[in-house]
């Protein structure tokens, strides 16, 4: 700080200040200490759900490059990190209220929400949303169970014709059917 009475007076290695000395009847307001919170993290992994069961399972990897954006009680965007190469991604935050939104890749969707019974494996996130539920962190505590599972959609079909000669082939001037 600028002056003694307003930065902190103690050892940021050991929190502890010199020693003073006051004569009876003496006061001494300028001995401070500032102190912060211990971070918390939360966290975990983005992974490609293989089976769309909404469970990690053995041999399912993680998938980098996956957008996570970091949300407050309020539901105001505060942070947003990217997954790494083996999908995780972590925030260090101050003890609170949290969710994350995920962004799934082109192509790509979230699989169900809480399928699997173990916060540790299954995925967090709501389909309809991309949010998960919140979670509070106390200061030193570590949350790493915010997975997320996302799958490749598909699509099938073409086109529905009038086979008029019945030949199972779509031949010219065979018309499409709505």
């Amino acid at each position: 700080g600028s002056t003694d009475t307003n930065d902190s007076d103690a050892n940021p290695g050991t929190g502890e200040t010199t020693y003073t000395t006051l004569e009876s009847g003496e006061s001494d307001l300028s001995w401070d200490m500032g102190i912060v919170a211990t971070p918390a993290r939360i966290g975990d992994r983005v992974w490609l759900d293989a089976n769309a069961n909404g469970v990690q399972d053995a041999g399912e990897a993680g998938v980098s490059g996956v957008t996570i954006e970091l949300k407050d009680a309020g539901g105001t965007v505060i942070g947003s990190t990217t997954t790494d190469a083996s999908g995780n991604y972590f925030f260090d935050v101050e003890p609170g209220t949290y969710s994350i939104a995920v962004t799934a890749p082109a192509g790509f969707v979230v699989t169900g929400q809480n399928l699997g019974g173990n916060e540790a494996t299954d995925s967090d996130i709501d389909p309809a949303t991309g949010m998960s539920d919140t979670v509070t962190v106390a200061a030193g505590e570590t949350n790493l169970d915010l997975d997320a599972g996302i799958y490749e959609t598909a699509s099938l079909g073409d086109r529905v014709w009038v086979d008029s000669n019945a030949n199972g082939v779509q031949d010219a001037g065979e018309v499409g059917k709505a």
